[in-house]
């Protein structure tokens, strides 16, 4: 016969009530109040764990609807900046620079003069044509156009300058291959150059392209474009 233990319930007013179990169920029973109460205790732990998660994740959802509505904010003033940068209006352009405000009030504010930056020459010398401008990397553009010589009768020497006006007003000078932008032509060059992209600028940060063409000492042509009506 296998062993058992007895279990004795007794009451004052009752009889004796006695129960016998096995040492296994004895056990298991033990084993089963023991798995319960770590049960218990690892509900209460993920259960504060998820708690404290979902109080993070609220504070950060805040945190992000405030950035969310100041980019909002930045964007439109953005897009308004855009819209008159697009107007290529010189007045429009004069206001818009001349209202932006300076982080540091400290640093020295250098004049603006956007009739100069965005003046053009003609001495009727020479020509280009068919410009294109191409993004071939993050880092480089590339730059193709037509240079005619007005005056059949002399060649014409010389070289072109490639500068970059950027949409904060800068005129920021890119270190082409002087190579592939000195000329000497009776009639017609097809000039073909690759822009380094200048440091901590982007294809998004230029608004304009500005060409000046020198012979002789000196300039005979200057234009300005827009880089959205070269850009291919």
């Amino acid at each position: 016969m296998s062993e058992k233990y007895s279990v004795l319930f007794m009451r004052d007013d009752t009889r004796v009530h006695r129960f016998r179990i096995s040492p296994l169920w004895l056990k298991l029973l033990i084993w089963m109040q023991g798995i319960l109460v770590l049960v218990a205790s690892l509900g209460f732990y993920a259960g504060y764990t998820y708690w404290h998660r979902n109080e993070s994740l609220q504070t950060e959802r805040i945190n992000l609807e405030r950035e969310l509505r100041e980019m909002q904010v930045h964007l439109e003033r953005l897009e308004n900046v855009e819209q008159i940068l697009q107007s290529n209006d010189p007045e429009d352009l004069q206001v818009l620079l001349g209202t932006m405000s300076v982080e540091d009030s400290s640093k020295e504010k250098s004049t603006l003069d956007l009739g100069a930056l965005l003046a053009t020459e003609d001495s009727q010398l020479v020509s280009i044509e068919n410009i294109a401008l191409k993004e071939t990397d993050s880092s480089t553009l590339s730059l193709s156009f037509d240079l005619n010589n007005l005056d059949t009768t002399k060649s014409v020497d010389g070289e072109a300058l490639i500068s970059l006006v950027t949409r904060d007003g800068q005129l920021v000078s890119v270190s082409a291959d002087s190579k592939d932008l000195k000329f000497l032509i009776s009639r017609f060059k097809k000039v073909v150059a690759a822009l380094p992209m200048p440091e901590n600028t982007t294809l998004k940060d230029v608004y304009a392209l500005r060409i000046v063409i020198n012979s002789g000492g000196k300039t005979v042509l200057r234009d300005v474009l827009p880089v959205e009506s070269i850009l291919q």
